[in-house]
């Protein structure tokens, strides 16, 4: 009897530190993806009772994927924070209320655009994409703001390339 018990008691432990080491494992791999994957600020749009901003956050992977595009709402003038978890920092208030993967302006333009329609209603707009995940509603600081997804809208003034890309050559000049 007392045999048995051991071995319950072993395959339990076992099974817990089989089990910690499969999470530390998985946030390893998950914090080197994520630092290969570069997060650059390509669009910010303050809302007009100047509250909030709406962040616009381009993702690349490398020559081999599309870009992303990650959509933030953070209060007034805050800086977008890629990690949002730092122990000794303080709280950092942002929202990601969108993401897109290979989305386009035009045909020769990645990207999307951001647009306050109101105070509490956001637009994201692009011609297409292939991938989208767009939240209809969000409480942020005890407002409710609306987000509206909008494809189909073509821009024929966003330059050629991805919009870091276009940020760079523009500071260039």
């Amino acid at each position: 009897m007392r045999l048995k018990s051991l071995s319950t008691k072993h395959t339990v432990i076992v099974s817990l530190v089989f089990i910690g080491l499969v999470f530390l494992l998985s946030q390893l791999v998950d914090a080197i993806v994520d630092e290969i994957v570069s997060h650059e600020e390509v669009a910010r749009i303050t809302s007009p009772d100047y509250k909030y901003d709406a962040v616009l956050i381009e993702t690349n992977g490398g020559t081999a994927t599309g870009f992303g595009y990650l959509v933030y709402i953070l209060p007034h003038g805050q800086p977008y924070r890629r990690h949002n978890y730092c122990a000794w920092l303080p709280v950092h208030q942002q929202t990601q209320v969108g993401s897109l993967y290979d989305a386009i302006r035009n045909e020769h333009s990645s990207g999307a655009n951001l647009t306050w329609l109101t105070s509490n209603q956001l637009t994201i707009e692009y011609l297409r994409c292939d991938h989208r995940e767009v939240q209809s509603e969000i409480q942020f600081n005890d407002t409710s703001i609306r987000v509206v997804d909008k494809p189909g809208i073509l821009d024929t003034n966003a330059p050629a390339g991805g919009m870091g890309y276009s940020l760079h050559i523009a500071r260039r000049k």
